[in-house]
């Protein structure tokens, strides 16, 4: 392995490509690239290792759907959690797990294993998030209170390990390649087990929902159900012990369906980890990066305004489809009065989307990724239109899915396919590389806001008036859903479009990056250079793997 110089605190000096004969060369950015590349190609990663590293993004993306879709429907019309705890829930066990993650960022920074900086994490985080994530689901038979108290511990446990996986998930595609291609497939890959990971939730939890015999609705107890029996009493009486047994019976199969559903998807979970973490290597680069502290690092990432601009678009674009995602289900069902469509028009979702990624993966190719990010957040307009009209037919909510998917498509692929170009682009200017501090708050910003609006959707529920013990809700409620369906996403939407329009890092701007780096990993070491001149330089592209 090849060893580094000058290990001070001040910036790298700037570097000059010249020719052999000590002139600067004038080769255009394209002769260049093509240079490079003939004279020293990276090692592809082999299919095996994209699967590996792929593998652990379906479960996690099954555990974010079923969250996404049911869980505002699990804990209001199933545990019967009031609209106010159930507030608090999401939103104290979001801002915890948004607060755990500048603890978990120093950690994964400082840490190192003799199996590898990332992997490490991912493995042994695995039976936690399992255990917590059927905790979840579970339905205790305990007083409300002792349902907010558990649900709370269980939602925060979850999120926090949680966060022990994603975030060294996502920041390994930086640590298997140094090549900023290899990067954009692992990202590909890893996109298409988590869209595969959503319609396999989707079908699958409804599947096991089927084999329960889960009742379509467990409001049957409702107050408002047994007003057409008061004029008899006796007929009352005898109705209500039949609605008792029926909704303990109904209970008993939704407490069976979720815990099983839970139970395999938490396999899933840990069969995954060992697969990626015997699956793939982790490299080490070679470029020098001076050392900095966490606070350091900090107070200079959220100084560096491409970052801050990436961030903020890309948690825009995310709130923006999650928010659709989260109250869909009541939407469909206190709105439009046809729950039953839902698995229907979550697959067409999914579907859509899982198709869409090859296309924007095309597109991306074409014309840039910034300019594919804002083309698929202008393909959710027609969406927020087709939601806010409450008479619109049910056909029009397929068309609204379908064209909601390239927005999700866009968001699934392009935020995470230019991250590492922001972080390339800062090393050059800094001198410094803090890959987990990046990823850390990168992740951080979507989770607080995440958080906040997790609340926002319950008390704006709990101001209209809406009851989980009732059937039939009052008018206000269907407004509140399609103002929280339409308009919220909408203007989330166009806020993420106005960041992405000053995003400086362009695709012209990327590929200069990419030509930089090339050139630094590839140089002849010098005397004065920043490789020791009597290292090895037969590894591959300046990296050693461990």
């Amino acid at each position: 392995m090849r060893r580094m110089r000058d290990n001070n605190d001040s910036p790298p000096p700037a570097y000059t490509i010249t020719d052999s004969n000590g002139d600067i060369d004038q080769h255009d950015d394209k002769k260049l690239l093509e240079r490079t590349n003939e004279s020293d190609s990276p090692k592809e990663l082999s299919f095996l290792s994209k699967m590996a590293y792929a593998s652990v993004g379906l479960p996690y993306s099954m555990q974010l759907s079923i969250m996404a879709f049911y869980i505002n429907y699990f804990l209001l019309d199933v545990a019967k959690v009031s609209p106010g705890y159930n507030a608090v829930i999401l939103f104290t066990s979001r801002l915890i797990d948004g607060l755990t993650d500048p603890i978990g960022g120093y950690l994964f920074s400082r840490c190192s294993f003799r199996w590898g900086k990332m992997r490490p994490w991912i493995l042994f985080s695995a039976p936690f998030v399992a255990l917590t994530y059927f905790g979840v689901w579970c339905l205790p038979n305990i007083s409300e209170g002792g349902k907010f108290a558990y649900y709370l511990a269980a939602h925060s446990l979850m999120w926090t390990f949680m966060t022990a996986s994603r975030i060294p998930h996502t920041a390994l595609t930086v640590y298997l390649t140094m090549d900023q291609n290899e990067r954009d497939q692992l990202t590909k890959y890893r996109t298409l087990f988590e869209a595969g990971g959503l319609l396999l939730s989707i079908v699958f939890h409804s599947g096991i929902m089927s084999i329960y015999k889960v009742p379509k609705e467990l409001c049957s107890s409702c107050e408002n159900s047994t007003d057409i029996f008061q004029s008899n009493d006796s007929i009352t009486s005898y109705l209500t012990e039949i609605i008792d047994n029926s909704t303990a019976t109904g209970a008993a199969n939704v407490a069976g369906a979720y815990m099983t559903s839970a139970g395999l998807v938490s396999l899933i979970c840990i069969i995954s980890s060992i697969f990626l973490f015997f699956g793939v290597r982790e490299v080490v680069d070679v470029i020098q990066t001076n050392e900095t502290s966490f606070l350091s690092g900090f107070k200079m990432i959220i100084q560096y305004k491409p970052f801050l601009i990436l961030t903020a678009a890309t948690v825009a674009s995310i709130l923006a489809t999650q928010s659709i995602q989260s109250v869909l289900e009541l939407y469909l069902n206190h709105v439009k009065g046809n729950r039953t469509i839902f698995p229907f028009l979550a697959g067409s979702l999914i579907i859509s989307t899982m198709i869409l990624l090859f296309v924007w993966s095309i597109i991306m190719k074409k014309i840039g990724k910034k300019k594919s990010f804002f083309i698929g957040n202008l393909c959710l307009i027609p969406t927020i239109i087709i939601v806010l009209i409450k008479e619109s037919p049910m056909p029009l909510l397929f068309v609204a899915a379908i064209m909601g998917a390239n927005t999700v498509a866009c968001g699934y692929v392009m935020p995470w396919a230019m991250l590492p170009e922001c972080i390339d682009a800062f090393m050059l200017e800094t001198g410094r590389r803090p890959v987990e501090i990046f990823y850390t708050f990168f992740f951080l910003g979507a989770k607080l806001v995440q958080a906040l609006y997790a609340g926002v959707v319950q008390l704006a529920l709990g101001a209209s008036g809406f009851d989980a013990k009732c059937c039939q809700q009052p008018e206000s409620v269907s407004l509140t859903l399609r103002i929280l369906m339409g308009a919220v996403p909408g203007c989330i939407m166009v806020i993420s479009t106005i960041c992405l329009y000053f995003y400086s890092i362009d695709d012209d701007r990327a590929k200069e990056i990419q030509i930089e780096l090339r050139e630094l990993r590839t140089a002849k070491p010098s005397g004065n250079g920043l490789i020791d001149s009597s290292s090895d330089t037969s590894s591959d592209l300046g990296s050693t793997y461990f």
